[in-house]
């Protein structure tokens, strides 16, 4: 059974796999930390102190250009050009411009499925179904994507069906 909250001191394998990860970060972190004390054993006090300075103010440096310097300069922007066949809820521009299905195109196209659907349901039109079905494959999903987008775009427009 599905349960909301998990019993206490049982770890998931999500944990499991996340206390792997931060144990394997962790001896990486602690080698490259050792590496870097060995490197740095014979330093002066003062040397290591004037290098940090000196990272730092690289650093901050490399992050004020990047922030401050680098963000004064444009950054010229193409216009994105939607296709027509696209259409988006609510665009207005993109929805006057789209010519759908006609009131006529829109009944050919139903009375060709409801044909298709006929000769589907009885038995001596089958084998012209199966023909059709072979071969054109894929026409009854084009047909319900077309009658869909073209619903779709009748209830954000109100226009194509006859009342």
């Amino acid at each position: 059974m599905f349960r909301i909250f998990k019993k206490p001191g049982r770890p998931s394998s999500a944990d499991k796999f996340l206390l792997k990860g931060g144990l394997w970060m962790e001896a990486k972190l602690r080698l490259l930390a050792g590496k870097l004390n060995k490197r740095a054993a014979g330093w002066s006090r003062r040397s290591i102190k004037i290098g940090l300075m000196v990272f730092c103010m690289f650093y901050g440096g490399v992050g004020f250009y990047l922030l401050f310097l680098q963000s004064a300069t444009t950054i010229a922007v193409d216009q994105i050009l939607v296709p027509e066949h696209i259409i988006a809820p609510n665009d207005r521009i993109i929805q006057d411009r789209l010519k759908l299905l006609s009131v006529e195109e829109y009944k050919r196209l139903m009375g060709f499925r409801d044909y298709l659907d006929s000769l589907r349901r009885s038995p001596v039109g089958r084998q012209q179904y199966d023909r059709i079905i072979e071969e054109h494959p894929g026409i009854l999903d084009s047909i319900e994507y077309i009658i869909g987008i073209h619903e779709g775009h009748d209830k954000n427009v109100g226009y194509g069906k006859e009342k």
